[in-house]
């Protein structure tokens, strides 16, 4: 046997999205210029030294078991 129970329905009140934002006024761009990066050495400041990853490395005798 079904009944037939009527229910009530509550729709929730609508809460737009809200948008907040932040201005920040750097004072005379302190942060801009603060910092000077030299990734290279004394001779060649801008240019980075790039060593070579290749090593040969050590393989053994190569007779490997598989």
């Amino acid at each position: 046997m079904m009944k037939n129970d009527k229910e009530t329905l509550c729709k929730k009140e609508y809460v737009p999205p809200v948008l907040m934002a932040v201005f920040i006024e750097m004072e005379c761009g302190i942060a801009a210029n603060s910092a000077t990066l030299n990734p290279g050495d004394i001779n060649t400041p801008p240019t980075p030294g790039i060593g070579d990853w290749n090593d040969g490395g050590n393989t053994g005798n190569g007779d490997y078991d598989f």
